[in-house]
């Protein structure tokens, strides 16, 4: 296995046994609201970028200037990416490990993102090396 699968997989096996992975693990509410939390934010983020790109457009806030707007957007935009950021990667890393005990190279239900993507393609590579 190489270097960076094995310390992928020892960092999501300790997220798994913290206690963060174990409350998710537990309980049906935790996983659930984390990607509630994890798509607003996404929605707000891609909110702040059309604001903008809206205005850069000329198509709407033309009496506005840009530098103004991405000022006060952007409170929202910093926040949406650090919730954003924070929810997609405690997700990706309590998932992962049970995607991994699963199948060792694929998503449960078919679909895989690009951060699952990556892992299991290092891990595939791994297994056809060894």
């Amino acid at each position: 296995m190489a270097p960076i699968s094995r310390f992928l997989m020892w960092f999501c096996n300790w997220a798994d046994f913290s206690f963060f992975g174990s409350g998710v693990r537990n309980s049906a509410w935790l996983f659930p609201s984390i990607e509630i939390f994890h798509l607003l934010a996404l929605g707000i983020l891609g909110g702040t970028i059309l604001l903008v790109n809206a205005r850069l457009l000329g198509l709407r806030f033309v009496g506005e200037p840009v530098s103004e707007l991405a000022k006060d957007v952007q409170p929202w935009m910093y926040g949406s990416l650090g919730v954003v950021l924070t929810s997609g990667f405690f997700s990706l890393l309590l998932r992962v490990v049970e995607d991994v005990r699963q199948s060792g190279v694929s998503h449960q239900d078919g679909r895989a993102s690009p951060g699952y993507s990556f892992f299991f393609y290092t891990a595939r590579e791994d297994k056809e090396m060894g």
